[in-house]
């Protein structure tokens, strides 16, 4: 059918065999021309350089950053489960690290209390937690998790580490209150171990914060005492068992100038004088027994071999009543000194020969010394006792340990000394005064005694003295 030509407006057709016959006819005309003839080389050469070149490159850039994007995406969904891994086995390691740790302080903290068990073996210990304490690195007080009805006791020491931490203070069922030695005003009687020599710890919250507390009256006569030398308790502490350590000597002041000074006691003892004809014969007095380094019990132990020969013996004992007496509350907080001390009397069937007369004014103590046959003084450890003093004032005869500075106050024909803890010579002083009574000896002894008191005790020369020290020190 041949091609239609409709008028306008009407739809315009045209078979397809005779479009493809054209174009098959044309395809053919082209063939025969490009095989025969270069005519269309330069134009496609010129088409395929600037148009299909660049198009086919860009194609393949895209393509290689698409490919390249998708690598991309693929490793960063492996990095991503990686590092997910990776955070699971950083945790899982955490923990084992945590659980190590607590095992490694675990095993320190046993380390440490073995190593503290054998330092020291002969006491009985417990272990106990801190479940209280006061704000801060340092603190006075605090509360552990053991108490009665675990067996502890007002008084008992308290170690960490090797080392003296403080004492027992108050006691609950299940609960205990500490308070350590570096607390202001506590006092630990301790020694140096190297030389032997006594002094006193005392604490100090202002100083503790250097890492350090204070020590005084040590008595080093040959200067064998130096930097890091050890101090551990003393064996004369009413409150500590002997032998804990307590710290180092870390300072020493070399340059610490001693101003040496006579004291003034009290004016009452100035008047008055000992009679032996108005004294109770037999009857010895003690100023102070209330702590250990006073050497009450070293006395009590020494009384029933003079209690053979004197069974009238009667020793009075002022100062604080620590075995209980006065009231139930005061039996029940009795403490382990005052336990002892009641001890040795029983043992020493001494309850008719002991009174303790609590703590006296100065009125009753003059009296209680004039009344006594002899006065002592069985210390452990003394610097110059104001109770020797007062004794030689009132010229009565006076037995004391050979402690301090007591050689400075009486000589061997001024009283009785005896070496210090040495019950048999303890023993023998008393009985030697006892045998001296109303002697001219005696007399003479204590005549000497007055006399030189009067000369050290001398209110007037010390006051002067004073002066001069104060004297020296402003014009350095």
């Amino acid at each position: 059918m041949s091609p239609v030509i409709k008028k306008k407006g009407e739809k315009f057709t045209f078979q397809s065999k005779y479009l493809l016959f054209i174009l098959t006819i044309l395809c053919c005309i082209l063939l025969v021309v490009t095989y025969t003839t270069d005519i269309f080389d330069k134009p496609l050469n010129y088409a395929v350089n600037y148009i299909i070149v660049p198009y086919q490159k860009g194609i393949s850039a895209i393509g290689s950053r698409m490919s390249a994007k998708k690598d991309e995406l693929v490793n960063i969904r492996d990095l991503i489960e990686e590092n997910a891994n990776l955070k699971q086995k950083i945790a899982d390691l955490e923990d084992e690290n945590t659980r190590l740790l607590q095992d490694k302080y675990e095993l320190n903290n046993l380390r440490s209390l073995f190593e503290l068990d054998a330092s020291y073996e002969g006491y009985e210990k417990t272990g106990a937690r801190v479940i209280y304490k006061e704000a801060g690195n340092w603190f006075s007080d605090f509360i552990i998790d053991k108490g009665q009805n675990d067996g502890i006791e007002l008084n008992m020491n308290v170690v960490c580490g090797n080392g003296l931490v403080g004492y027992v203070s108050m006691v609950g069922p299940d609960w205990s209150r500490v308070t350590s030695i570096i607390s202001d005003g506590t006092n630990v009687s301790a020694m140096v171990i190297s030389s032997s020599d006594n002094l006193i710890v005392s604490g100090s919250l202002d100083l503790i914060n250097d890492g350090v507390i204070s020590f005084s009256q040590l008595i080093d006569e040959e200067s064998v005492v130096g930097i890091g030398d050890k101090v551990v308790t003393s064996n004369i502490s009413d409150r500590y068992m002997p032998g804990i350590l307590i710290g180092y000597i870390s300072e020493i002041n070399p340059d610490a100038e001693y101003y040496f000074m006579n004291e003034t006691l009290r004016s009452l003892f100035y008047d008055g004088k000992w009679d032996f004809e108005k004294c109770e014969k037999h009857s010895l007095f003690a100023s102070q027994g209330d702590y250990p380094i006073k050497g009450l019990h070293v006395l009590l132990k020494a009384l029933p071999r003079v209690k053979k020969d004197y069974p009238d013996v009667k020793l009075y004992v002022s100062g604080n009543k620590i075995t209980g007496e006065d009231s139930l509350k005061k039996k029940i907080l009795i403490g382990s000194y005052g336990k002892y001390l009641l001890k040795l009397i029983k043992e020493g069937n001494l309850e008719e020969n002991v009174v303790f007369l609590g703590s006296l004014n100065a009125s009753k103590m003059k009296e209680r010394y004039l009344a006594s046959n002899a006065f002592i003084s069985p210390s452990m450890m003394e610097n110059s006792p104001n109770s020797v003093g007062e004794a030689m004032l009132l010229s009565m005869p006076v037995i004391t340990s050979d402690v301090g500075g007591v050689r400075n106050l009486l000589s061997d024909e001024e009283g009785y000394i005896y070496p210090s803890l040495d019950e048999d010579a303890l023993v023998d002083s008393i009985k030697k005064c006892f045998e001296s009574n109303g002697s001219e000896s005696q007399k003479e002894m204590c005549e000497k005694s007055g006399k030189k008191a009067r000369i050290t005790h001398d209110a007037d020369t010390n006051y002067r003295r004073l002066l001069e020290i104060y004297k020296s020190i402003a014009e350095k």
